[in-house]
């Protein structure tokens, strides 16, 4: 500072007054100090706008006027220049007021000595000097704020309320600067993401979420933050990176993948499915040459009932491969899981195989779908045992892990770490080279030749996904493989009890009118022969317009409809609609092939009595219907 040619203006009615400031400033030592002088209110805000000097020294008593309005006018004005207010008297009304009207410092004129006058000077333009600077700052971040090309917010930690926005995000949500004041960072967010502290997301950590803009759509984002002090409050910067069409890119790149690999796959099924049927057609030729032989007929139709269920068998693999089941979740206990499946697989594994299981003590309940577990369960015993070339020991074991026990992807950052039970499936085969361990969850890749899909590890894995967990393996060449699976365990460690089955015995007989509506001839005449069985009378149908014919002929007699989801000409589920319209307790079974998840649910949840997924055996369909006749 000392270098530079500093200005200073008097403001100063009286020239005694004047004469003495000059000499004070002269015997400060300052060289470079300039000093000018104006005696009256109007010629100081005149000189003050012309924006020429580095500091004032005002009078408090300008004539008509005071040293405090011309601070207040020049406040006003913008003159960006610090002042000191001089006064005759010590008063400390007038010191508290100069200093709540912007003053830099309060002199009593009496009391100025030149190094006190010289230290006020050089405080002052030191100060003013801080806040263009900090204002300066202020201003570039500011801008950086509002032009950087990304939504950004600023959010109170606490409340996840909106302290600022910049002008990517008021574009981005639809919503102005004012109106984001008014809602929280919680009430943008159309999923749980929200309950994620704040403090937890980071530029290293994203958070993902599903917002919803103004104008009612949604967009994925991914969220990184920085805390920072916003005006003395704890807050949060936030970097806003709209995901959506990349995510939409990705689904499209992974069906576009899926729809290859399905072509690839079609060989395959092709394969499988020719074999199933030569076994069925096989069998049921012999069947009918050896109508009068009892060992043999019941032979063929053992035949191909197994055939029929490697069929539906193989339909559930490629369903579950493409994600279209869903998964429904229930809490299990290992304990029981575990043996009842060993027990299962006994019966048609080769004796060789010796089956074993290690199971934790006091193993927490886990939250899972039981079929899929034992799909993916089933699917590792059978590698296992091709592995094992039809001899070895297979183990199935069960343990809790948590913490640093957990794979890495498993591990949690925010300390609040999730307990899985790992499923283990452990044989003494062949063991794997580090290139096959890393194909292995591929789709499609096998190393059993024809004799494989490549389905199996592809289910287990889709499986793990759908439950949150994970699967990995440990395997060498020469020492067998283990597979470990991770399920979450749920929180709350009572198990919910399963409700209690309403099964048929075999001389349970009906009476009531059945209307059934199935479009494949074969399989509405087989239907329509297994519920005559039962005593049950039966109308039928071919297509959903037919089907409302007979319905409007024999409404009153009609108990119960038992019909197809895709049906030709009018779908199963709009002819019941049309139905209800005249009969609104008209009970109803719905059967298909394949229906997606979310439209069974949907279905259910409206008051259907049941669903029935084909194939499935005679039992099930009569338990089905007692039930459903046995509502209220």
């Amino acid at each position: 500072m000392s270098s530079d040619h500093i200005r200073i203006l008097l403001i100063e009615d009286d020239e005694d007054d004047y004469i003495i400031a000059r000499d004070l400033l002269s015997s400060s030592g300052r060289k470079n100090w300039h000093l000018d002088w104006v005696s009256d209110y109007e010629s100081a805000l005149a000189t003050l706008e012309k924006r020429s000097h580095s500091i004032a020294l005002v009078d408090y008593r300008l004539g008509a006027h005071s040293g405090l309005e011309l601070l207040a006018a020049a406040t006003q004005a913008g003159f960006d220049v610090p002042m000191i207010l001089l006064t005759g008297l010590g008063a400390e009304e007038i010191d508290k007021a100069a200093m709540a009207a912007g003053a830099a410092d309060y002199l009593v004129k009496g009391q100025i000595t030149p190094a006190l006058l010289e230290r006020s000077i050089r405080h002052a333009l030191q100060r003013k000097a801080a806040e263009r600077e900090l204002r300066s700052s202020k201003e570039q971040y500011q801008l950086l704020f509002d032009q950087n090309p990304h939504a950004m917010f600023v959010v109170e930690a606490a409340t996840s309320a909106f302290l600022g926005v910049n002008t990517a995000a008021e574009n981005l949500y639809g919503y102005s600067t004012e109106e984001f004041r008014q809602l929280s960072l919680a009430e943008l967010a159309s999923d749980r993401a929200h309950e994620t502290p704040l403090s937890d997301v980071r530029p290293n950590a994203p958070l993902s979420s599903r917002h919803r803009r103004k104008d009612g759509s949604f967009i994925d984002v991914e969220l990184t933050g920085n805390p920072l002090s916003f005006g003395g409050v704890q807050a949060v910067l936030l970097l806003v990176h709209d995901v959506t069409s990349r995510l939409i890119l990705e689904a499209h790149v992974r069906q576009a993948q899926k729809m290859e690999s399905m072509g690839s796959l079609a060989g395959g099924v092709a394969h499988d499915f020719n074999n199933l049927l030569a076994i069925i057609s096989g069998h049921a030729w012999r069947a009918k040459e050896n109508i009068r032989t009892p060992e043999a007929l019941s032979s063929s139709l053992a035949a191909i009932e197994q055939a029929v269920s490697r069929g539906a068998g193989l339909v559930r693999q490629i369903l579950t491969f493409a994600r279209k089941t869903s998964v429904e979740a229930e809490p299990l206990q290992i304990e029981q899981l575990v043996p009842e499946f060993l027990r299962m697989i006994s019966e048609t594994f080769p004796k060789e195989i010796v089956l074993k299981r290690t199971l934790a003590p006091g193993l927490p309940v886990l939250v899972a779908d039981s079929n899929q577990v034992n799909q993916a369960l089933l699917n590792l015993c059978v590698n296992a045992r091709d592995a094992m070339n039809g001899a070895g020991d297979l183990t199935i074991s069960a343990v809790l892990v948590e913490g640093d026990q957990l794979p890495t992807p498993l591990r949690k950052t925010n300390g609040q770490s999730t307990r899985y039970i790992r499923l283990s499936v452990q044989d003494t085969g062949a063991g794997m080279d580090e290139a096959t361990r890393r194909r292995i969850f591929e789709p499609f890749f096998t190393t059993k030749g024809s004799k494989g899909t490549g389905l199996g590890l592809a289910v287990v894995y889709g499986i793990a996904k759908a439950h949150s967990g994970y699967v990995d393996v440990e395997s060498e060449p020469g020492k067998g493989s283990c597979f470990h699976l991770y399920f979450p365990v749920l929180a709350q460690q009572s198990p919910s009890p399963k409700p209690e089955s309403h099964s048929v015995t075999e001389d349970s007989l009906g009476s009531e009118t059945i209307l059934l509506v199935e479009d494949e001839e074969l399989l509405r005449e087989l239907m329509q022969t297994l519920l005559e069985t039962k005593g049950y009378k039966v109308l039928t149908a071919c297509d959903g317009h037919e089907g409302l014919e007979v319905f409007a002929r024999n409404r009153e007699a009609i108990s119960l409809l038992l019909a197809d989801m895709g049906l030709p000409k009018l779908g199963g589920w709009e002819m019941f609609q049309r139905m209800r319209q005249t009969a609104p307790n008209l009970k109803a079974i719905f059967a298909s092939g394949y229906l997606e998840p979310e439209l069974r649910t949907r279905i259910l949840n409206s008051g259907v009595c049941g669903f029935v997924q084909k194939p499935c055996q005679p039992n099930e369909l009569y338990s089905r219907i007692r039930e459903a006749l046995a509502r209220p």
